[in-house]
C-alpha cells in the first residue's frame, strides 16, 4: 500500500545498471502557480549524511517555472546531465516550496522500489517546512524516511569516454515511476483544520 504526500522536497538515490546520463525529471506539484523557484541537487554516492545543508551537493538546477499541479507533469531538462557510470550511485534532491508529491510505501528507505536495464531508483526520504534541514526547529520533525520520487525518470545510455554534451536531445530513455492510480489516500502536511465538540 502508499500513500501520497506533498513536501517542500525529495532526496533519492539512482544507481546505474549501465553507463548513462540523467537528462531530465518530471514530478507532480502541489502548486500551480505559475514561476515557481525550483531547485535540483546532486552528489556522487549516497545522500546519508550529507541531508542538514547543502554541503557536498552541486546543483545542477535553479530556475522559477510554471508547476503544473497534481494531474500534468512538471518537467525539469537538465542543460548538462548528470553522468552515472555503470555501478555506481548519485543522490539528487528535488525541492521547491511548491510543494513536490511523493509517496510513502513498505518500501524501506534504501530499497529498490523501481528499474529498467539502465537504472534502478530507491526510496528515499521526504524534507518539510524548508530546505535540507531547516524546517526542523522547535522540535519539528521535517524528514520523512520511506519516501519514493513519483514521475518519470529521463536518461540516455552512452560511453563514460565520451565528452559531457551541454543541451542534451532528448531523453532517449525513461523510468516511469507513477502508476496513474489517485485512489490511494492523499496527504498534505502543509496544515490541517478540524472541530473539537
Amino acid at each position: 500500500s502508499k500513500d501520497w504526500w506533498s513536501t517542500y522536497g525529495i532526496m533519492f538515490e539512482i544507481k546505474a545498471r549501465e553507463d548513462v546520463e540523467i537528462t531530465s525529471f518530471s514530478f507532480y506539484t502541489v502548486s500551480t502557480t505559475k514561476k515557481t523557484k525550483t531547485e535540483i541537487w546532486t552528489r556522487d554516492g549516497p545522500y546519508k549524511g550529507f541531508t542538514s545543508s547543502s554541503f557536498g551537493w552541486e546543483k545542477i538546477y535553479s530556475g522559477d517555472i510554471d508547476h503544473r499541479g497534481l494531474y500534468e507533469l512538471t518537467v525539469v531538462k537538465l542543460k548538462t546531465p548528470v553522468c552515472i557510470p555503470q555501478g555506481e550511485t548519485a543522490s539528487f534532491y528535488i525541492v521547491s516550496p511548491g510543494k513536490i508529491i511523493n509517496v510513502e510505501s513498505d518500501v524501506k528507505e534504501g530499497k529498490p522500489v523501481a528499474k529498467d536495464d539502465a537504472i534502478e531508483l530507491y526510496a528515499g526520504i521526504a524534507l518539510d517546512y524548508d530546505y535540507w534541514e531547516y524546517g526542523c526547529i522547535n522540535g519539528w520533525k521535517c524528514m520523512f524516511p520511506q519516501r519514493s520520487f513519483e514521475g518519470i525518470i529521463g536518461y540516455n545510455v552512452f560511453s563514460v569516454t565520451d565528452p559531457p554534451r551541454d543541451n542534451p536531445p532528448g531523453a532517449g530513455a525513461t523510468l516511469i515511476t507513477y502508476d496513474g492510480d489517485r485512489s490511494k489516500d492523499y496527504w498534505s502536511t502543509f496544515g490541517i483544520m478540524f472541530e473539537i465538540k
